[in-house]
């Protein structure tokens, strides 16, 4: 088989899984041509390796369109039908996948497991009705895809001081991004771990705690992190957090605002302080 008769060749079968080599610049008549005029093997060993290369490059460029565009429709997925029965391996059939080789897919494009991920995206619509609503937990668990109340519950601790009153008011959306953050932290490992928020009151002050077990952090890490929070400049990844801590400090002024707690392996704390305020705070 000639080389020209191998490139025509390679041209039909890209064009079966939708690649076409002609529509690259390699026009047959114009590549026919070109061959013809090499004096030596060599080039034309050149120019077929070119062909390939390029073919190779399509290739790798389509099947990772391919994967973006599958892993879009599971999360879009996940987002929509949270509350129902979903599985790893339902997840795998839809996208026609093996679930081994899905659950390692998965891992690769999001930086966490199916599990974990399924439980974050179930626990930030459970945090929003915890904040949002009267709805009791064993409501909430139903709500968010949870048939057993009990081990939705152990993932949550709740404590408020007897000496606080409920009517108190905070500053809005201030203890979302908070917990959001706990549990993208203390839900680790196959979904598993606690994350938990106290109440409390310290003369004129409330003092409301959110807590995981997660990983935690270094005391370097942990140094640099409450110091970026108190540097308008800093740069860093925590902006949920800084934001909210700006906030505070605007409404109520410099005593105020966001400490953050860590020990490696045990956990970390973000500890809130406000004002007692009896009226509605401004946003």
């Amino acid at each position: 088989m000639s080389v020209y008769n191998a490139i025509q060749l390679l041209d039909q079968h890209m064009a079966k899984i939708g690649i076409q080599l002609s529509a690259s610049g390699h026009d047959p008549n114009a590549l026919l041509v070109r061959l013809s005029g090499y004096a030596a093997y060599e080039g034309v060993k050149k120019e077929f390796a070119a062909i390939v290369e390029r073919a190779c490059e399509q290739i790798v460029y389509k099947l990772a369109n391919k994967e973006i565009a599958e892993l879009r429709r599971v999360k879009t997925y996940i987002e929509e039908h949270y509350a129902e029965n979903i599985t790893l391996e339902s997840m795998a059939a839809m996208i026609y996948m093996n679930p081994y080789y899905f659950s390692s897919f998965f891992k690769k494009h999001t930086g966490k497991n199916f599990k974990q991920y399924l439980t974050e995206e179930r626990m930030k619509h459970a945090l929003r009705l915890l904040l949002e609503t009267d709805l009791m937990i064993y409501e909430i668990a139903e709500r968010v895809g949870y048939n057993n109340a009990r081990h939705f519950s152990d993932m949550f601790n709740c404590h408020v001081a007897p000496e606080v009153d409920l009517n108190w008011h905070i500053l809005k959306l201030s203890l979302q991004p908070i917990v959001e953050n706990a549990i993208q932290h203390g839900l680790k490992q196959q979904g598993r771990g606690t994350v938990g928020l106290t109440v409390a009151r310290r003369e004129r002050t409330i003092v409301i705690t959110v807590y995981d077990d997660g990983a935690g952090m270094s005391s370097d890490t942990l140094m640099r992190l409450n110091r970026a929070l108190n540097d308008p400049e800093a740069p860093g990844k925590n902006v949920g957090l800084k934001n909210v801590h700006e906030r505070i400090k605007s409404v109520f002024g410099e005593t105020y605002g966001i400490v953050i707690n860590s020990r490696e392996h045990l956990g970390t704390s973000i500890v809130l302080t406000f004002p007692i305020v009896e009226e509605t705070v401004p946003s």
